[in-house]
C-alpha cells in the first residue's frame, strides 16, 4: 500500500507531556509523521496540540485538534493512547496489513451492539440516558437520523435492538447508579424491553484508525458526542460505524492483543520485562499487535 500515508496521533488522557521524548525514541524511526494530543498543553512543541476536555469524553480531542492535524495528504490516521505499545515489527509501511484493513477502511477492537451489554456495566445507563431532551446541546440536527444510523451500521454488519430481560444479568451494584428503579419499573412496563433511544455500539477505544474518506465525519460526530457527555468508549466505535464504510474489527480478524487491567498482571509483566520496551514483546510474543497499559514513566525506551 504504497500510496498511503500514515499519521500516527498520540492521546494522552493527562498532561505527562515528559513522555513525549520517550514516544519519539520508540517511534520516530517507523512514523515519520507525528502529532500529540495533550491536555492544557502550554509548551513550545510545534507537533503538540493542546486539548480541553475530561477524559471520560477524549473523543472531543479528536475534534478539538481535527483543525491542527487533519489534512489532505494524510490517507489514514491512528489515535493511539500515549501508554499503548505497539509491536516494534509494526510501521508506517505495513500496519494497514497487520490490522487487516483494506482500501479506504478503519480499524477498531469491536463493534459491539449496545445491547449486547450488561446493566452491570456502569457507562451503559450514562449511555443511554445522555440523549435527554435537547436543551444544552442541540445535537439532532448534527448527527444522522436513526433510520440512517441504522442503515450505515448494516453496511458494516452491526445491527442494533432493545434491551430486555437478558440485560438484567450482573445486578450487583444497581442501586450506585441514579435512576435504577425508574429503568426497572420501564423495563416491567414495556414487558421486558427498554428501547435505547439511539444505535450505539461499544468497543475499547485506545487504538483508532480511521480513514481520509471518513475522517471528517469522524470528528464531527466525536465533538458532538462530547457535547452530549456520550461515554468515550461508545461514543468514537458509534462514530466510527456512522463515517465509515469499512471497519475491520481486529479482534475478530485473528489478531492479538494484551490488555491488562489488574495490578497483579502489570506488575508482573513489569519484572518479566525489566520494564524495558524492548524486552516487551519478547515476552509477549511477535504475533500480538500491542499491550496496554503501559505506563512510559516507569519504563525504559
Amino acid at each position: 500500500m504504497g500510496n498511503d500515508s500514515i499519521r500516527l496521533v498520540f492521546v494522552f488522557n493527562h498532561k505527562y507531556d515528559r513522555n513525549i521524548e520517550k514516544l519519539e525514541t520508540i517511534y520516530r524511526d517507523r512514523f515519520p509523521d507525528i502529532r500529540y494530543l495533550v491536555p492544557f498543553y502550554k509548551g513550545p512543541r510545534r507537533d503538540v496540540i493542546a486539548v480541553y476536555e475530561s477524559s471520560a469524553q477524549f473523543q472531543g480531542y479528536f475534534a478539538q485538534a481535527a483543525h491542527a492535524y487533519v489534512e489532505p495528504a494524510v490517507s489514514h490516521y491512528v489515535f493511539i493512547a500515549d501508554d499503548l505499545l505497539l509491536n516494534p515489527e509494526i510501521n508506517a509501511d505495513n500496519l494497514l496489513d497487520r490490522f487487516k484493513i483494506g482500501p479506504g477502511g478503519g480499524s477498531i477492537e469491536q463493534l459491539l451492539p449496545l445491547n449486547k451489554n450488561s446493566l452491570e456495566w456502569p457507562h451503559l445507563r450514562g449511555a443511554m440516558f445522555a440523549w435527554e431532551p435537547e436543551r444544552l446541546v442541540m445535537y439532532r440536527q448534527e448527527i444522522p437520523t436513526v433510520a440512517e444510523a441504522t442503515e450505515r451500521f448494516a453496511r458494516n454488519g452491526v445491527a442494533c435492538g432493545d434491551l430486555t430481560w437478558k440485560n438484567l444479568r450482573g445486578l450487583k451494584g444497581w442501586g450506585r447508579y441514579p435512576g435504577w428503579r425508574q429503568a426497572l419499573k420501564t423495563m416491567i412496563r414495556r414487558k421486558g424491553r427498554f428501547p435505547l433511544p439511539y444505535p450505539m455500539v461499544l468497543s475499547y477505544s485506545d487504538l483508532v484508525i480511521v480513514p481520509r474518506e471518513a475522517i471528517h465525519e469522524f470528528v464531527h460526530l466525536c465533538g458532538v458526542f462530547a457535547a452530549m457527555r456520550l461515554w468515550v468508549e461508545v461514543a468514537i466505535p458509534t462514530a466510527l460505524a456512522l463515517s465509515c464504510d469499512r471497519v475491520s474489527q481486529y479482534l475478530h480478524a485473528g489478531c492479538r492483543r494484551r490488555l491488562m487491567w489488574a495490578p497483579a498482571e502489570v506488575e508482573d509483566f513489569e519484572r518479566k520485562t525489566d520494564r524495558r520496551v524492548d524486552r516487551a514483546f519478547d515476552v509477549l510474543g511477535k504475533d500480538h499487535l500491542f499491550v496496554h497499559p503501559v505506563k512510559l514513566s516507569r519504563w525504559t525506551a
